[in-house]
Parts: C-alpha cells; sequence; structure tokens
C-alpha cells in the first residue's frame, strides 16, 4: 500500500482578500501619515509627562532623548498594533486606506512586524527615501511594502459607501 499525504480542502470562506484594489498614491499615504505621526507624538507627549511626573523631574531637558525614543517605541507599537488589528492605522481610517498582502491572504505578525518595523525603520533611516519611493514606484510602493510584499489600497467597503449614481434630467 502506497504511503500518500493527506490534502485539505480549502473551505469556502477562505479569507483571502479578493478583487481588484485602488491603489493609494503618494500625496493621500502622506497625509494619512501626518495624521498617525500627530497621534504618536501626543501619546508619547503623554506618556512622558506622566513618566515625569512619577519620577519627579521638574525640567525635562536631561530626559529629552529619552522621549525622542518614546516616539519610536509608541509609535512602533502603534504601527505594528493599529495594521495587525484592523489592517489601517487611524490616519488611513480617516482617508479610507489600509494595508493588503501582496497574495491576498490575512496580515500576518511576520508580515506586519516585517512592514513596521524592519521596513519602516529602513525607508524612516535612509533620509525618508523609501517612502518617497512611493511617489515614482508604478504600484505606488514604499520600501517598507517591497520588503514585505504589501500594497496601501483604498478600502473597497469604504468607496463603496461612498459611491453615488449621478442621473440626467
Amino acid at each position: 500500500m502506497e504511503q500518500g499525504y493527506a490534502v485539505e480542502s480549502i473551505p469556502e470562506t477562505d479569507s483571502r482578500e479578493r478583487g481588484s484594489f485602488r491603489l493609494a498614491g503618494f500625496w493621500i499615504r502622506l497625509l494619512a501619515y501626518i495624521v498617525d505621526l500627530v497621534i504618536v507624538g501626543a501619546i508619547s507627549h503623554l506618556i512622558t509627562n506622566v513618566l515625569y511626573s512619577l519620577f519627579n523631574v521638574e525640567n525635562g531637558w536631561p530626559l529629552l532623548t529619552v522621549s525622542f525614543s518614546y516616539i519610536g517605541l509608541w509609535g512602533s507599537l502603534y504601527f505594528i498594533l493599529m495594521t495587525k488589528w484592523m489592517g489601517q492605522t487611524v490616519g488611513k481610517m480617516l482617508f479610507g486606506l489600509k494595508v493588503v498582502r501582496q497574495d491576498g491572504a490575512p496580515l500576518d505578525w511576520a508580515t506586519i512586524v516585517f512592514r513596521e518595523g524592519v521596513g519602516r525603520f529602513i525607508a524612516h533611516y535612509v533620509f525618508l527615501i523609501g517612502f518617497l519611493w512611493a511617489a515614482f514606484h508604478p504600484r505606488k510602493k514604499g520600501w517598507h511594502d517591497l520588503i514585505a510584499d504589501t500594497y496601501v489600497v483604498y478600502d473597497q467597503a469604504e468607496e463603496e459607501r461612498l459611491r453615488v449614481t449621478v442621473q440626467s434630467v
């Protein structure tokens, strides 16, 4: 008797993204990123002020360098957690954008950490060229998208919600 491998059937409720998406361009992504930076800055400022209060630090200047590192820490957590749980950050939500994998599979932790951690770090710290790359790439991909095989697209549900039909009189 020949030994074989069991083949699992793919359920009909496959969670892959289907269909075509409209790619988000550089400028709309930049606006979403600016919104996210304001949120990260506010969160970092709040946490830093709480820490200053806990340790009775009156003059924050000696710890200013620490607060800048907190922005990186809180920013990384914000981008990783929001993208994993929601598929989008608050900035992307405001503009009807989301992150999808190139193969249509659901966003997993490895993809998100690689995109938002490693990819964003490289894109940001090489003179922001990695972000500007999206302006010139034919598929509107920044370095962090290229590294993680992701796209930033317009959310189809949001586009459908905002769609109107104009009838001539």
